[in-house]
């Protein structure tokens, strides 16, 4: 009928289930490493998808206002008047410089290139002196 299990039997049984145990709680703890590194990966790849949306949001507050600045007519008549078009009735005044005046500080320096170079040594010596 029944037979008993002897020690032996008892010792191997113990033995293999110890190994299949301890095999076990390594094969566990490997995956528990893997899952942390896994863990870790996706932890930063979320903080830098976060940052790129706080950008990107940012753009679409800058693109909404620039939206709505182009749709104003103020906008565009300031652009086509920058162009140089005046509305009907208005008449366009330009003041152009002449090509031949130059400013203060111009002609001081072209008088001063103009004189020799003994002329301003006795000029530095009147002054001194």
């Amino acid at each position: 009928m029944w037979k008993r299990k002897t020690k032996k039997e008892s010792k191997f049984f113990l033995v293999f289930f110890s190994i299949f145990t301890f095999l076990f709680s390594i094969f566990l703890i490997f995956l528990m490493l893997k899952i942390g590194q896994k863990r870790e990966e996706l932890k930063s790849e979320l903080k830098e998808l976060k940052e790129k949306l706080t950008q990107l949001e940012k753009r679409k507050e800058f693109l909404q206002d620039q939206i709505a600045k182009v749709q104003r007519e103020s906008f565009w008549e300031e652009k086509i008047r920058e162009e140089g078009y005046v509305r009907e009735g208005e008449n366009l005044v330009v003041i152009l410089k002449p090509e031949n005046s130059l400013s203060f500080e111009e002609n001081k320096n072209k008088e001063e290139h103009k004189k020799s170079f003994f002329e301003k040594i006795k000029e530095f010596f009147k002054i001194k002196y």
